[in-house]
């Protein structure tokens, strides 16, 4: 197998992951549970925008999601010519 495309492919994993982790962070610092990012003892962060439970909040999360992901896949595969993979 070309080492670039391992190389690649875990970089994908990789970068995936972190963005998975960092965007249900962020979505936690809009609900008014909020997070405490060091410790119980420490700084608590909460933009209140949206309760929990909001189906208002929820639905529209979903559908930037959805958005998001439709763009991924439309730049990827405008991409996809160009690297010859």
């Amino acid at each position: 197998m070309n080492p670039l495309l391992i190389f690649c492919s875990g970089l994908f994993g990789v970068s995936t992951g972190i963005i998975g982790i960092l965007s249900y962070i962020g979505a936690d610092t809009m609900t008014t549970t909020g997070i405490n990012p060091l410790d119980e003892d420490g700084s608590h962060i909460s933009f209140d925008v949206c309760q929990v439970d909001s189906t208002i909040g929820n639905y529209g999360l979903l559908i930037l999601g959805g958005i998001a992901a439709l763009l991924a896949f439309y730049l990827g595969r405008s991409v996809n010519p160009v690297l010859r993979v």
